[in-house]
C-alpha cells in the first residue's frame, strides 16, 4: 500500500510539472499569434509578411500539442518483452542511420553485444533517439564519433551511448530528462527526446541516466535493461 500511495503521488507531481511546463510553452507562441494578428489589422501594407510569421507560431503551438498527445501515450504502450540480441540491433540501426550519418560525417561504433530482456521496437526507438541526439548536438571543432557498448551488471545490463559532442553541465544532468525542457537554442527539437526515451526504458522495467558529460570529453548517457533470461535462447522477433 505504501508503495502505490508512493508511486500516485509521483505520478501526480509528474503530471503537474508536466502540465506547468506545457502552459508555459504554449502561452509564449500563443502572445505572439496574437500580437501578430493584431498587426495584420493595424498594418495593411506589410500583411503578407505578418500572416507568415503567424502561421509559424500557430505551427509551433500545433507541434507542441502533438508532442504533448505522443508523449501521452507512452504510457499506455504495453512492452512486448523479449531476449533482444544486441549486436544484430545494431546492425538494423546503422542500416537505418546511414543518411544522418553522411550528412554530418559523423562515426557509429557499435560495440554493444549480448542479449537483453526488452521490447524490440522501443529499444530500437530508444537508442536510434540517443544516436540522433548525439549527431544533433555536435562539438563546432569536431565531426561526431558515437560509440555504443554494453556492459554487464549482474542481473541488468547496461548500454551506453558516448559521443563527443557539446556536453552537459552536471547540475542540468536530471533537468535534461524533464518534458519539454531545452538546454540549447540550437536545432529544431521540442525537449522530448530524452523524456520520451526514459519513459519508454522505465516501460520495459529499466532505468536510464546520464553517466558522465563535459565540453571536451562529450556525453555518456546509460540505458539500465534486464539482461536475458536465457542468452542461449533467443525468442524471433
Amino acid at each position: 500500500l505504501a508503495a502505490a500511495l508512493h508511486d500516485r503521488d509521483r505520478a501526480v507531481n509528474e503530471l503537474e510539472e508536466l502540465l506547468s511546463i506545457v502552459a508555459h510553452d504554449l502561452r509564449a507562441p500563443l502572445r505572439t499569434a496574437r500580437l501578430f494578428a493584431g498587426r495584420m489589422v493595424d498594418d495593411a501594407s506589410r500583411r503578407r509578411m505578418w500572416t507568415q510569421r503567424l502561421d509559424t507560431s500557430l505551427g509551433r503551438m500545433d507541434s507542441l500539442v502533438q508532442a504533448l498527445l505522443e508523449y501521452g501515450k507512452l504510457g499506455r504502450i504495453e512492452p512486448t518483452l523479449v531476449d533482444v540480441d544486441l549486436a544484430e540491433l545494431g546492425e538494423g540501426l546503422r542500416l537505418d542511420l546511414t543518411a544522418d550519418l553522411g550528412e554530418r560525417i559523423g562515426v557509429l561504433r557499435w560495440g554493444a553485444a549480448g542479449h537483453v530482456r526488452s521490447d524490440r521496437r522501443m529499444l530500437r526507438q530508444v537508442l536510434q533517439s540517443l544516436i540522433c541526439n548525439s549527431l544533433r548536438y555536435t562539438h563546432p571543432d569536431r565531426h561526431p564519433v558515437i560509440e555504443v557498448r554494453s556492459v554487464e551488471l549482474g542481473a541488468l545490463v547496461g548500454i551506453e551511448v558516448a559521443d563527443n559532442g557539446i556536453g552537459i553541465e552536471p547540475e542540468y544532468w536530471d533537468l535534461a530528462f524533464r518534458p519539454f525542457e531545452r538546454l540549447t537554442t540550437e536545432g529544431e527539437g521540442l525537449g522530448l527526446g530524452l523524456a520520451a526515451a526514459r519513459r519508454l526504458v522505465e516501460r520495459n522495467g529499466g532505468g536510464m541516466h546520464i553517466q558522465s558529460s563535459s565540453p571536451d570529453q562529450g556525453t555518456v548517457v546509460q540505458v539500465l535493461l534486464p539482461a536475458a533470461r536465457d542468452s542461449d535462447v533467443i525468442e524471433l522477433v
